[in-house]
């Protein structure tokens, strides 16, 4: 009855000592719930807006672990929902509720299959064979999918690092050219996710794409814009028209940007060498919110990286920031902070500097660390050498032609710039 309650009494609720008491005798008497008064409860902690921190929540979601094997497959997408909703992470019931579905996932409907999949997107979590399971049954139901549905499954797959096959990928594409002009924005920009994800080039899609984004990029999240950007750098499809739709869009709401958006798009624009017409607009309203979100770029030091070398790819190259990033004090709360390894980047950014800006005086790497992203890149080089097929492909072609191995020597000219050099 409480959850009935006006929404503007609900904060009086929440703090009075009365529901604390009823939360309380709830936590004690947990044992007499079955399962649909536990979804009832779960429920009304939804409505009532409980917040995601609140103790009691552990103890629900224990004793829903122990009632998964009792549910039919609808109470149990509906009660991982509601979780999802309330904000508050289980981990314990999602692991027993994948072991559920390892058994019944042949049972899924197509709404229940699509539904199942946002959930886990949303949890980031899923075991790999369970996510195996579930594309042959996208593969029985894709006649029947729609095109709002293939964005969702794509964003379900591509939150969980979950790859999609290639045949899979290239069916999705080829439903999307049959209606793209129907196909919202919000699909469009997990499908072309899902596209970077798998590194799937489907030449059709792409270039429809390329026709109906330009008119779509004002009026996109600067979020989903970012995504677009970045799988056209990651897929090496430049389409003028779309970039320049970015770079239109982005200097008037550049403060909607986070740190990460304000990266991915430079280094997108950077890595397919590409500048705007309104070059000078685009670049200075980025590079001046670089300067406002220092802060944030404290939290997340991987992303000042991302943007300068993305700078440097396109020759801007804004000395207070590079040497800033390139100072004792930084480099160390990169190396510390960041969840990726930096010393690649570091060493790719002070070895351009060091040859892109002859009178620049600021700070760079010391020669340990210099010595360190050498010994990194060369080591990718080598395994470039041992597994990648372009790679091995031009050196069989390049022994052939010069009349043996020792005519070639494998090296890194210029070690910053990360390419491998056949000579």
């Amino acid at each position: 009855g409480l959850s009935s309650l006006p929404a503007e009494q609900h904060p009086v609720l929440l703090s009075s000592t009365s529901f604390a008491l009823l939360c309380q005798l709830s936590v004690k008497n947990i044992h007499l719930f079955d399962a649909p008064d536990l979804i009832n409860i779960l429920k009304a902690f939804v409505s009532l807006g409980i917040p995601h921190s609140h103790s009691m929540l552990d103890v629900f979601e224990t004793h829903f672990c122990h009632k998964v094997w009792e549910m039919s497959l609808d109470q149990l997408l509906w009660v991982a929902d509601l979780w999802r909703y309330l904000g508050h992470r289980v981990p314990r019931f999602l692991k027993i509720f994948f072991s559920y579905l390892n058994l019944h996932w042949k049972d899924l409907s197509l709404t229940q299959l699509i539904h199942l999949i946002y959930i886990i997107g949303e949890s980031r979590q899923a075991p790999q064979d369970l996510m195996q399971k579930l594309e042959s049954l996208i593969l029985k139901y894709i006649d029947l999918i729609n095109l709002e549905e293939i964005g969702t499954i794509c964003l379900g797959f591509f939150k969980s690092s979950s790859s999609l096959s290639e045949f899979v990928m290239r069916k999705f594409g080829d439903l999307a050219c049959a209606d793209m002009q129907h196909l919202s924005s919000y699909a469009l920009v997990n499908i072309l996710k899902m596209f970077r994800f798998t590194h799937v080039d489907h030449v059709n899609f792409m270039k429809q794409f390329g026709q109906i984004a330009p008119q779509r990029i004002p009026s996109l999240g600067v979020q989903g814009v970012m995504h677009l950007t970045l799988a056209c750098s990651a897929l090496r499809f430049l389409d003028e028209r779309v970039m320049n739709a970015v770079a239109a869009s982005l200097p008037p709401r550049v403060a909607y940007c986070r740190s990460k958006d304000v990266a991915k798009i430079l280094w997108s624009f950077g890595t397919l060498n590409y500048k705007p017409p309104n070059a000078e607009e685009f670049y200075s309203s980025l590079i001046n919110e670089i300067h406002r979100k220092m802060l944030e770029f404290n939290r997340y030091p991987e992303h000042l990286l991302t943007c300068l070398l993305g700078l440097a790819f396109s020759e801007y190259f804004p000395v207070e920031l590079i040497d800033f990033a390139l100072s004792p004090g930084f480099v160390r709360l990169a190396q510390e902070r960041s969840k990726f390894e930096v010393t690649k980047e570091l060493y790719t950014l002070d070895g351009t500097v060091g040859i892109e800006c002859p009178d620049y005086r600021g700070n760079r790497l010391s020669s340990q660390l210099q010595q360190e992203g050498s010994e990194m890149l060369w080591n990718l080089a080598r395994k470039d050498m041992n597994s990648k097929p372009e790679f091995l492909e031009a050196l069989f072609l390049l022994e052939t032609m010069l009349g043996g191995p020792q005519y070639v020597k494998h090296h890194m000219i210029l070690p910053h710039t990360r390419s491998s050099d056949l000579a």
